[in-house]
């Protein structure tokens, strides 16, 4: 079980914040060139207010966009609950961060049927210094990239990686992150 750290940390932050938090840590895992690029988060929270997906899109050249990965909080239409990374994208850190995050989003201010959208420019040193120190605080770690115990496939989904979470979402959601093929 994962316990937050400091409570008035999280609540501190709105779940925007936090999200970008969690993309600046994975930052250069995902883009090319640390220091040009675009990475949108889109997300939509549901009539109880809690995150039902979440997708992460990146962009090197203008107007082109390339979707990072999926995160469905929800088995909605086709999809299993659980992350996917998708387009040869990888980060040990961004998953793990936002699987944290959304273990804990009741900490956060919620919104029913919200749809979120934030634009994630390349961070400064003082925002990386500032997201490493948020999700200190928050979660008591500060390297969250660390790669987290594997376990047997699942269907359609090559290696996972069970990411451990606050035990009430581990019985409520059972959240898994895919690697890329």
């Amino acid at each position: 079980m994962l316990a937050i750290a400091d409570s008035q940390t999280m609540q501190s932050v709105s779940l925007d914040r936090a999200l970008e938090y969690a993309v600046i840590q994975g930052w250069d895992e995902l883009m090319p060139d640390r220091t040009a690029g675009l990475i949108h988060l889109e997300y939509q929270t549901g009539s109880d207010g809690v995150v039902e997906f979440l997708k992460v899109w990146s962009s090197i050249a203008r107007g082109t966009w390339k979707l990072v990965c999926e995160l469905w909080m929800r088995p909605l239409w086709f999809h299993a609950t659980g992350l996917r990374f998708e387009n040869n994208f990888h980060s040990d850190a961004l998953s793990n961060n936002l699987v944290l995050i959304l273990g804990q989003e009741k900490s956060f201010q919620r919104l029913p049927d919200q749809a979120g959208l934030i634009q994630v420019h390349p961070p400064t040193q003082a925002e990386r210094r500032e997201a490493d120190q948020w999700i200190e605080l928050a979660f008591g770690r500060r390297d969250l990239a660390e790669p987290q115990r594997v376990v047997s496939p699942v269907v359609a989904q090559p290696l996972l990686h069970e990411i451990p979470l606050v035990d009430e979402v581990v019985h409520r959601h059972k959240l898994h992150v895919a690697a890329p093929a």
